[in-house]
């Protein structure tokens, strides 16, 4: 939590610019425009190499990711002891601290000439690198190899929904030439998964946790997984100037805290929060909820279509203040 808290707020907070090298495109090296590239898994000696255990969202730590997002990968030695990275800026590195966070469609199995080395891999956006965390922002687009879509050598997809990734740590070592891989975490990835941020609701215009909450109350949630909203929107770049709204049927729940369905409302706005990568924003009104002074509202977040709908699995309880 620290570690995602001192990165939010360098993403929040600063605007200088991190160039990357761009590699010219080998094994286990990158061009930076999209260009897929080859990685040996299995070199180096499992007690150098990094250990991926999962990844997970950034906002509630479960295995729900969704295009454009915060995630987390959690694992051993992706830096050494002590060793932390934030990225400075935006756009977001792809390389971050000697280290890549690669992905790619799990049904693309190509290999150098019958060798470990497996193609398709790209670099995603980079927030944070510590020794048994990365943060990063999930790719936007699902990219499949040999496509005529794009006439580019892959083709781009717009539909997430099931599709499978495959999650591996890329670390160069500190003699510049020796790069070593983690192991592979396979993971689906959801259109849309929307899930809170910790302390996730705040009132406006005040920007204070409220301490109740009453009819015709102004609120705004920030939360991750709202989905891939445009297919222009670029990764690790912050969104171009509202509106920038999701596509996505969407909803604010109110339940009980015991469970029972109170009420589906609409909203104010719901996209991404401005100047800010991979979170969004949703503001909303409280409407007016059949519960007593004092009882508690439990609000979830959902999005999706009327046979499809994903709701968040944290919710956010407050008193209701009765009119």
């Amino acid at each position: 939590m620290r570690a995602f808290r001192l990165l939010f707020r360098t993403i929040l907070w600063c605007g200088v610019l991190l160039c990357c090298e761009a590699y010219a495109g080998g094994l286990n090296e990158f061009v930076l425009d999209g260009t897929e590239s080859c990685v040996e898994i299995a070199k180096g000696s499992r007690f150098v190499r990094p250990a991926l255990a999962a990844v997970t969202n950034a906002a509630s730590y479960n295995s729900r990711i969704a295009p454009g997002g915060l995630a987390v990968l959690w694992g051993e030695r992706f830096s050494e002891p002590g060793e932390e990275y934030v990225a400075s800026g935006t756009p977001l590195p792809r390389l971050l601290g000697r280290v890549q966070v690669l992905w790619r469609a799990a049904d693309w199995d190509t290999t150098v000439f019958g060798s470990k080395n497996r193609c398709g891999w790209r670099a995603a956006p980079l927030l944070y690198v510590g020794p048994n965390q990365i943060n990063f922002q999930v790719p936007m687009f699902f990219y499949k190899p040999f496509g005529e879509e794009d006439g580019d050598g892959y083709g781009r997809f717009a539909d997430f929904e099931g599709r499978e990734y495959e999650f591996i740590v890329l670390e160069v070592l500190r003699d510049g030439f020796t790069k070593v891989s983690s192991n592979t975490v396979t993971l689906k990835v959801n259109s849309h998964a929307p899930e809170f941020f910790s302390n996730g609701v705040i009132e406006y215009p005040t920007w204070q946790i409220p301490a109740e909450v009453l009819p015709g109350q102004t609120l705004v949630a920030y939360m991750t997984g709202l989905g891939k909203i445009s297919h222009h929107e670029p990764e690790g770049t912050i969104p171009p100037d509202p509106p920038w709204v999701t596509p996505y049927p969407t909803f604010v729940e109110y339940r009980t805290i015991y469970g029972a369905f109170l009420l589906r409302a609409g909203y104010l706005f719901a996209g991404r929060a401005p100047g800010l990568v991979g979170v969004d924003q949703i503001n909303f009104v409280a409407p007016y909820l059949p519960l007593g002074p004092g009882e508690l509202v439990s609000i979830r977040l959902c999005t999706g279509s009327d046979d499809a709908d994903r709701c968040s699995e944290k919710v956010m309880s407050f008193p209701w203040r009765a009119p």
